[in-house]
């Protein structure tokens, strides 16, 4: 059986990736099947739900109806021995973990993955196999030499069946259709594949047989019956990529947030699920495979019975990975010496700290709570090789967390959307795991988009301010608020307390709305911000790559130094884009010096230059770009490469991470059903939900 894909979470299931080859893209991820609690085997990475129990499998499709979400489809096998069970084979290298829950003993570590699900002697002779072939789901009857296929009878309960001229069955599900393809019989003789004629009979009380025609009886025949679908279609889930990184082995290293694609009603797994459709983090490892491009090798739900979603990914020394985000779950996982160990609000900061050089719960090294009764919104996470992270976002609350060591630069809200700094110290003792917390602001509203750290603790943020009184300290670039949206910059050193945390603060823009979304420092002390603008007059540097706005919207990336007053404070600022709109979510910085930005454009004429990656023939105006400067040229010689991906539907690239090396890898998502794909078919149905992507180029990906 083979039914249409859609990306579930992609990520687990369906991540279409990137090959690092010049002009190839996503990848695909295959679908697999994990064995759950009492032996039922659940197929991950596939459109709809399916749990095969023996002779039984039943089958759920969304069908973008708030009312009757779920299609339901029974098969059964009629007549079939009731001692069948179903096993798995083709085991996979890959695995699943869940830290759902608060308790370690609701977690379920290493659920193997299997391509196939195999059930032998389902009829005398007769086995069946369900397996996975690339994205899409399969079963076969396996007849024996000897054994008889007049045997075979099914029955999809839920639904009667009618045969169409051309030998297919169909089943009508309110807006869902099931088209069952006329089977494909065949038998492997002496290596080569001889067909055998085959086809349904629908029986008087709707079950189905199976006729074949004349073949070898003492040699294997296999029925290959094909499943399909067409209507509007939800997807099984939507998945949302919200960061990135590259490990010691070049594995790419994926984080965001996912829906569950397990029916709950059919399936009870080890662990809690308190409201349908909640969400949950995921953490995900890809590594390259000689025959598909890129596999799936880890995969990890973290959340609790609620909705949990994370924000980003910091990578420190060692593989230690950070992930931050937002969590409704009363009983998140907690490890390690947590400073808060209760759901305070509308909604708590979750930070975690995770190690893949150990296996099971032990991976989990600390996990904490942060919040207060009020709705804080993070939107970065950063860490340095010390166990130091720090989670920024803005809040409309009015009070701090208790608990931290020192006392706060601003310790209550100065008006509106206030920012907020969180820096934990996750291998501290009990009282040492909240060294900062503060809020950022002003009078006015005040976002903190983007976080970044140094080893000794300093804390680096930005974002955008409308408040002219914003907290400033230092050689200020510039001291005057330009109306109608300044990006910032600033640093907090986090060893320090009350007005002693601000080492440096000041504006930055025009006089139009200029907005900072991404950070980056280098270890040489420069920061790099990018973002999107409207001001004409960004303080752009002679020999830039782009003097002067082209659209409405610009993208603009700059570097930065602190260390320096007046005009040597910018060492580089560029306006990026074309005549539409631009904007840039994420900067990462290799160790030659050169940025690299992504987001999303609608410009016609946005610039392209060495393209790593294809597009779409069908792509529209709403495509993700990937753009890498080398800022010592000037003009379109600064562009090392520029590429725009994206299909006919709207793609974004989110977050990007770039080794000392100069591999490159970035994460987004996408509505579009055909990226360009690399190792496999793209999406199939997008129905106008997202899914995760990831690009993974060489250090010089230039053709």
């Amino acid at each position: 059986m083979a039914f249409k894909h859609i990306c579930l979470l992609t990520l687990a299931a369906c991540l279409p990736g990137l090959a690092s080859t010049p002009k190839s893209a996503a990848s695909s991820i295959p679908s697999w099947f994990e064995q759950l609690p009492g032996g039922a085997f659940a197929a991950r990475g596939t459109e709809g739900h399916l749990l095969v129990t023996g002779t039984k499998a039943r089958l759920a499709f969304q069908t973008g109806n708030a009312e009757s979400p779920f299609a339901r489809l029974e098969w059964t096998l009629l007549g079939a021995s009731r001692s069948a069970a179903a096993q798995g084979t083709s085991r996979r290298a890959s695995r699943t973990d869940y830290f759902v829950g608060s308790s370690s003993k609701d977690w379920r570590q290493n659920s193997a993955h299997y391509g196939e699900v195999r059930v032998p002697g389902a009829y005398p002779g007769i086995d069946v196999v369900w397996y996975a072939s690339g994205r899409l789901l399969e079963y076969d009857f396996v007849v024996a030499p000897g054994a008889d296929p007049k045997d075979i009878r099914f029955q999809l309960q839920g639904s009667s069946p009618r045969l169409t001229p051309e030998g297919d069955l169909v089943y009508g599900l309110g807006q869902v259709q099931v088209r069952q393809g006329r089977p494909v019989a065949y038998q492997m003789v002496a290596g080569a594949r001889r067909t055998v004629e085959a086809g349904y009979t629908v029986m008087n009380d709707g079950s189905v047989k199976i006729k074949v025609g004349r073949y070898d009886k003492s040699e294997t025949l296999v029925i290959d019956p094909v499943l399909s679908y067409s209507g509007y279609l939800g997807g099984a889930g939507i998945d949302i990529a919200s960061g990135i990184a590259l490990d010691s082995e070049g594995a790419v290293w994926i984080a965001g947030t996912s829906t569950s694609d397990v029916d709950s009603a059919w399936v009870v797994e080890p662990f809690k699920t308190f409201r349908s459709g909640s969400k949950d983090a995921f953490l995900a490892r890809m590594v390259p495979d000689a025959q598909s491009s890129w596999k799936l090798d880890y995969w990890a739900y973290i959340g609790g019975g609620a909705d949990d979603e994370c924000v980003g990914l910091a990578m420190a020394p060692g593989n230690i990975m950070y992930l931050a985000g937002r969590t409704y779950s009363s009983d998140f996982p907690l490890a390690g010496l947590s400073h808060q160990t209760e759901n305070k609000g509308e909604g708590d900061v979750f930070l975690l700290r995770y190690n893949p050089i150990w296996e099971g719960p032990a991976t989990l090294e600390y996990s904490s709570y942060l919040g207060t009764t009020a709705a804080e919104v993070p939107l970065a996470v950063a860490a340095n090789a010390n166990g130091w992270a720090t989670v920024a976002g803005y809040t409309l609350g009015g009070e701090l967390p208790a608990g931290a060591m020192g006392s706060a630069l601003q310790p209550s809200n100065r008006g509106g959307a206030d920012g907020f700094v969180y820096t934990f110290n996750t291998l501290g003792a009990q009282d040492e795991t909240l060294p900062m917390a503060t809020f950022f602001g002003g009078n006015g509203t005040d976002l903190i988009n983007g976080v970044a750290m140094d080893e000794i603790g300093n804390v680096y943020i930005t974002g955008v301010t409308m408040s002219w009184d914003l907290p400033l300290e230092g050689a200020t670039y510039q001291a005057d608020y330009h109306d109608n949206g300044d990006a910032f910059l600033a640093i907090l050193d986090s060893r320090q307390s009350g007005f002693d945390i601000l080492k440096y603060g000041t504006f930055l823009g025009g006089f139009g709305l200029d907005v900072a979304l991404g950070v980056h420092r280098t270890a040489d002390g420069i920061v790099w911000l990018t973002g999107y603008t409207t001001s004409d007059d960004m303080p752009v540097t002679p020999g830039a790559h782009q003097l002067s706005r082209m659209g409405f919207v610009d993208a603009w990336v700059a570097a930065l130094d602190p260390s320096k007053a007046g005009v040597e404070f910018v060492k580089y600022l560029s306006y990026v884009g074309g005549e539409g709109t631009d904007i840039a979510y994420s900067v990462s910085v290799d160790g030659e010096g050169n940025p690299t930005l992504v987001g999303y454009t609608n410009s016609p004429d946005y610039p392209v230059k060495n393209p790593p990656v294809a597009q779409s023939e069908s792509a529209r105006s709403f495509n993700a770009f990937i753009t890498s400067l080398t800022p010592s040229e000037s003009g379109l010689g600064a562009l090392r490469y520029s590429a725009l991906f994206g299909g006919r539907g709207a793609d974004t690239a989110i977050a990007v991470y770039s080794s000392a090396e100069g591999a490159t890898a970035v994460a987004g998502y996408s509505t579009s059903p055909d990226l360009t794909v690399s190792g496999g078919p793209g999406k199939q149905n997008s129905a106008g939900l997202r899914t995760s992507f990831f690009i993974k180029l060489n250090p010089d990906p230039k053709p």
